[in-house]
């Protein structure tokens, strides 16, 4: 069953629901431990100036699990080149 008690760290009820998911499908520790934890995180911070002039950072994240099937790459597969573009 998946966690559904009141808990202050979003984090910890995803870790607990994951193990609720892989104890359903019967995957072996060795699996789990591949698949728990991304491969790669990159985390950015960018600064914006606020309409009124204070300036406020806003994080932002990518994050790979896994490269084993290929590259990990995010975003649009192609772009229409718009009026604009030219």
């Amino acid at each position: 069953m998946l966690a559904t008690k009141l808990v202050d760290n979003a984090y910890d009820v995803a870790l607990e629901n994951f193990d609720a998911a892989a104890d359903a499908l019967g995957l072996d520790n060795d699996t789990r431990e591949m698949i728990k934890y991304p491969e790669r995180v990159l985390t950015v911070s960018v600064p914006v100036r606020m309409d009124d002039g204070r300036i406020k950072r806003f994080q932002g994240y990518r994050v790979q699990h896994s490269t084993a099937r290929g590259p990990a790459k995010g975003g649009f597969a192609s772009i229409r080149r718009s009026h604009w573009m030219k």
